[in-house]
């Protein structure tokens, strides 16, 4: 969805995909596998896309039909601009307030998080996949593989692991 947006406000703005690639600091074949959807830009690209565009990012990641921010936001602005010095500062102090009550929140959640785990270690719990067993030609297979004799395909086939655990194996057996 994110690609054909894309495509529609750089042509409604008549930008070509070199302009808008430079203006991000992609490749233009980067921007274009962006508008094709064969690749997602990252979160920060996204905010610099909004901002080239004038847009919310809401709206170029098609959670909503508006092109600018949502009404009730635009109110709260609006609201904000009419309010004096002394009150825009009560009103910064009191979201500074609150934003720091929700990160002491969210460390206590991660907190109990963090002991819930260590807790369930502590009794045997396994998290995530369980570790890759190697097989006893892993010294055979390894050394055949470091000397060109079988692929790393070929490896990971005898051996029955990921390319991502033979890797890192044989990191491990260089160290």
């Amino acid at each position: 969805m994110i690609g054909s947006i894309l495509k529609s406000l750089r042509k409604k703005h008549g930008y070509g995909q070199d302009y808008v690639a430079d203006r991000i600091n992609v490749k233009r074949s980067t921007y274009a596998n962006y508008e094709r959807e064969s690749r997602e830009p990252s979160l920060a690209l996204v905010i610099e896309l909004a901002k080239l565009y004038d847009i919310s990012t809401d709206y170029l990641l098609g959670h909503t039909a508006s092109k600018n921010m949502p009404e009730d936001v635009q109110q709260l602005i609006e609201k904000y601009d009419k309010l004096s010095d002394e009150g825009r500062i009560r009103i910064n102090n009191q979201i500074e307030c609150e934003l720091r009550v929700d990160a002491l929140a969210a460390e206590k959640r991660l907190e109990k998080q963090r002991q819930g785990i260590e807790a369930s270690r502590q009794a045997g719990k396994q998290y995530g996949r369980p570790k890759a067993t190697i097989t006893a030609d892993w010294n055979d297979t390894y050394n055949q593989w470091k000397a060109g004799d079988i692929t790393a395909d070929d490896a990971v086939r005898k051996l029955g692991i990921s390319k991502a655990t033979l890797y890192r194996r044989a990191r491990t057996e260089i160290k």
